[in-house]
């Protein structure tokens, strides 16, 4: 399984969604915050981080947050 890790913008939430796969999201500017709360409203990611949070401490459990099966099954859904 493959996470995709990404300040969440409309074309890459887009594209994640469409091939299937779990995201962390670090909204940063303008839309990203929107499309952020959205992958984790649909369930195809955990809670958006901050980008001063970005830390081993915070990425590592959304990643295993990601590689969960239910947020896998979620994603082949939308797909």
């Amino acid at each position: 399984m493959e996470v995709l890790i990404t300040h969440g913008d409309a074309d890459m939430v887009s594209m994640g969604l469409r091939h299937g796969k779990p995201m962390v999201t670090f909204p940063v500017i303008r839309d990203q915050p929107f499309w952020a709360n959205a992958v984790s409203e649909v369930s195809a990611g955990p809670l958006p981080i901050h980008e001063k949070d970005l830390f081993s401490e915070t990425i590592t459990p959304a990643i295993r947050h990601c590689m969960q099966p239910e947020t896998q099954q979620v994603c082949n859904h939308i797909k």
